[in-house]
């Protein structure tokens, strides 16, 4: 499945659901960053803030 920036997706590991607010494009495929939509800092963010975000395979997140 192919994402854009800004999709609703849900992350498949841990059931948040964001949008799409960064695409990397590397050696190990492409990473999409997630913004989470919900606030408050979360201990298995890879980016904990007010607005926690994750890196995530195309495998690893579905469209909303």
């Amino acid at each position: 499945m192919t994402f854009e920036l800004y999709d609703h997706v849900k992350i498949k590991r841990n059931g948040v659901a964001g949008q799409i607010v960064d695409i990397m494009e590397g050696k190990a495929g492409t990473v999409y960053t997630v913004e989470s939509d919900t606030k408050g800092k979360r201990d298995d963010a890879d980016y904990p803030s007010e607005w926690p975000m994750y890196d995530c395979k195309a495998d690893e997140i579905t469209k909303m």
